[in-house]
């Protein structure tokens, strides 16, 4: 048993250290670059801060949105995080502010809430407008001689849970 756990804590060790010692040279020898523009964020990553005299209050803080923005296999770790332990493992919405669960393992959109829930309704006003769009399309459509479907899927009203 005491070998067993020392073997353990050796290869703990071992296993820290060598993460550390990567993330530590990639910063210096830049085996992993992280592109400029995230493109599952949508938004430029952040640049690596110069160090000065005049610049050492805030240092610190640009560094660390830097180093998040930069670390190696970072949407690799988000999206194991989101979709294998969230989801998988915990039954929990890899993004809970954006995604709810259904019935059966269904997800849905937390902005289209309101659709899905009945909440959502809409006057007469909006209705003649949709039927008036739909028309013009429909006309534009067949002066081109091209058939024109309209597909309104079904929804049921009621709780998601």
């Amino acid at each position: 048993m005491k070998r067993t756990r020392y073997i353990y804590s050796i290869l703990l060790s071992v296993l820290f250290f060598g993460l550390m010692s990567y993330y530590f040279l990639n910063d210096l020898f830049h085996f992993y670059t992280a592109p400029v523009i995230s493109i599952y964020e949508n938004r430029y990553l952040a640049r690596k801060p110069i160090w000065t005299v005049t610049n050492a209050d805030p240092y610190p803080g640009e560094y660390e949105k830097y180093y998040n923005d930069h670390f190696p296999f970072r949407m690799s770790l988000i999206d194991f995080n989101a979709g294998v332990i969230n989801y998988r493992i915990l039954k929990k919405s890899p993004y809970p502010k954006k995604v709810n669960f259904g019935k059966d393992g269904w997800m849905f959109f937390e902005v289209e809430r309101p659709v899905y829930e009945g909440e959502l309704m809409i006057d007469s006003n909006q209705v003649n407008a949709i039927v008036t769009e739909m028309h013009k399309r429909a006309e534009f459509f067949r002066k081109k001689g091209i058939k024109f479907y309209f597909i309104s899927p079904p929804s049921q009203t009621g709780n998601i849970s």
